[in-house]
């Protein structure tokens, strides 16, 4: 278990402060090129940077599942590509083929997180774009609103929901 009577173990609080340390450390690497003596600076700031990461965003109570993080790459990869490819072809086209507008849509994903999410990934669906979420409704930017993105959305529900279970844990409302 994460918490005890509401506080971080120790082993969870490790853990954060690996791996957003260790991020945030690469981070600096990859902005420092590399110089080791950059270090004089990157060492305090990346320590300073992992606290207050961890103050202003504690470590959540989230399982992340292997399998379901591998397929949900995987739906992601292949819909930006798809999002991609039908943008391109509508926008080159001879004919600009394009009918915008807004729809919404009721998500079955708990509040918090698990919605926060959902609504991040929308916009790689083919020709939608999340603009706001409230009340477990998404409303959208549709390319042609002559699509239904239900399917779409529907599979991205479920993605997050296998990477991301929901557990008796997790704080939701």
């Amino acid at each position: 278990m994460a918490t005890l009577n509401g506080t971080l173990t120790r082993s969870t609080a490790t853990r954060a402060w690996a791996w957003r340390g260790s991020l945030l450390a690469g981070l600096w690497l990859l902005i420092a090129e590399g110089a080791a003596s950059s270090w004089v600076i990157g060492l305090p700031s990346v320590a300073f940077a992992t606290w207050l990461s961890l103050q202003l965003s504690p470590p959540a109570r989230l399982a992340v599942r292997p399998g379901g993080a591998i397929r949900f790459v995987g739906f992601f990869l292949k819909e930006s590509l798809l999002g991609g490819l039908d943008v391109a072809r509508r926008t080159l086209a001879p004919e600009l083929r394009i009918a915008p507008g807004i729809k919404a849509f009721d998500t079955k994903l708990p509040r918090g997180f698990h919605q926060l999410l959902f609504g991040s990934c929308v916009s790689l669906l083919p020709g939608t774009l999340s603009v706001t979420l409230k009340n477990d409704q998404l409303r959208m930017h549709l390319l042609d609103q002559q699509t239904d993105p239900v399917r779409s959305l529907r599979q991205l529900e479920l993605r997050i929901l296998e990477m991301i279970p929901v557990s008796a844990e997790y704080p939701h409302d």
